[in-house]
């Protein structure tokens, strides 16, 4: 897969571990929607998302049932993730980087073209070390990432944006203790055992 170490791309991954075992590490961008420093306003934030990721279609869905898509708009990763450069964007020209960027920002940053997920984590922390993995929020004010939690995102946007969106009334994520709890049981034995099974090393463990 490829990943940061200190800021800096490298093609070798972590691998599975000495079972064969694939092994996710946690996501580290946690950042809550509504604080002080992440408001909760329409145009501010942006998902980047791939086609390709089953996390990502969480977000997208929950967008799409809300009615967010003039609220929060989303950048798309090409669909294939490779190990030179990971997940890529708008090959072969990228993006603007003025996208991901306050509005009215002039400085010389703003011409450049982003063609990989990467360069975006490292805007957001030039020391960054992990993969660079979908799905992102991001933050156009601050340029940074406010979360990369696929079940944080998916609840920021099923609670926290009613306001702005189309289809109030659709409660999709009502908070109840027994909602976190099938969350949970689905992650280990659906969710995640997919990618177990995908990426696993041995016959064992997969």
């Amino acid at each position: 897969m490829g990943r940061l170490l200190e800021g800096k791309w490298i093609t070798n991954d972590l691998g599975p571990d000495e079972k064969g075992r694939y092994v996710r590490r946690a996501t580290q961008f946690r950042n809550e929607i509504p604080s002080d420093k992440f408001p909760v306003e329409k145009g501010r934030y942006r998902l980047i998302l791939s086609h390709a990721c089953g996390w990502s279609h969480r977000c997208l869905l929950v967008r799409a049932l809300k009615g967010l898509e003039d609220v929060i708009p989303v950048t798309f990763c090409d669909p294939f993730m490779g190990q030179e450069k990971g997940w890529t964007l708008g090959l072969p020209d990228g993006i603007d980087q003025a996208a991901l960027l306050p509005a009215g920002n002039n400085g010389n940053d703003s011409a450049k073209r982003i063609t990989a997920l990467y360069e975006v984590y490292c805007m957001a922390d030039s020391e960054y070390t992990g993969r660079a993995s979908v799905p992102v929020l991001w933050d156009s004010q601050s340029g940074t990432i406010v979360n990369n939690e696929s079940s944080d995102i998916v609840r920021f946007l099923c609670q926290e944006f009613d306001e702005f969106a189309v289809h109030k009334n659709v409660e999709l994520h009502p908070g109840q203790v027994s909602v976190e709890e099938m969350i949970k049981a689905n992650y280990d034995t659906v969710n995640n055992a997919v990618y177990r099974c995908g990426f696993a090393g041995s016959q064992e463990a997969y």
